[in-house]
């Protein structure tokens, strides 16, 4: 998630985003949606 939110923060219209997913109160929630997702797709992938 940290590489996101530094790639987005560099852009202009996505800094807000940025800020918003680096609140405390959102960026755990949202890495575990993010995990949960790669771990499906790279279990997809193993078959």
């Amino acid at each position: 998630m940290d590489a996101y939110i530094l790639l987005m923060s560099r852009v202009p219209v996505l800094k807000p985003l940025a800020w918003l997913i680096g609140l405390p109160l959102i960026r755990p929630g949202l890495a575990r949606l993010y995990h949960a997702w790669v771990s499906r797709r790279l279990d997809a992938g193993a078959d």
